[in-house]
């Protein structure tokens, strides 16, 4: 059986659906805690200041710490910058906030499957589902912390 053959036996169009629902309404939330955020971690000020020091200080920045986080959201901001010519504090805490509802949506799709092959599709939806709507999780995407990276990488990894 070829490559193809399997996954499409193994992601059904039910999936799918379940998968969109599951994204709308993380990104629905995600949104709104940005959007009513008024203050953000230390650790998350911490990672917006290391992602500044990019284009003057890219060596400190590489070899002291683990870069990735940062290297992300220098990149959006850069981004951002080019496609609005605007780059104020607002647009690095957006940048950093941006990637970090994208990690958390991506690792929403390898947990989703996880659970699948564990339990089901139907309990893996409900699973992620209150995984979703659980406040404390969400409440990273806001704060600008690596957690939902972390996540995302490990479920990718073990799911592979």
């Amino acid at each position: 059986m070829s490559l193809s053959k399997t996954v499409n036996s193994f992601i059904k169009r039910q999936d799918l659906i379940h998968l969109a629902i599951l994204l709308v309404i993380a990104l629905g939330i995600g949104l709104c805690l940005i959007a009513t955020t008024v203050v953000i971690t230390k650790d998350g000020v911490w990672y917006i200041e290391q992602a500044g020091k990019f284009l003057s200080e890219p060596r400190e920045v590489i070899t002291k710490h683990p870069f990735g986080y940062t290297f992300l959201i220098f990149a959006t901001h850069k981004l951002a910058n080019s496609i609005s010519g605007n780059s104020s504090l607002f647009t690095w805490i957006y940048s950093a906030q941006s990637i970090a509802l994208l990690c958390r949506l991506l690792a929403l799709i390898p947990l989703y499957f996880i659970g699948k092959l564990l339990v089901g599709g139907k309990r893996s939806f409900q699973a992620i589902f209150i995984l979703i709507i659980l406040p404390y999780p969400a409440e990273f995407v806001s704060d600008v912390l690596r957690e939902w990276l972390h996540i995302l990488f490990l479920a990718s990894g073990f799911l592979f």
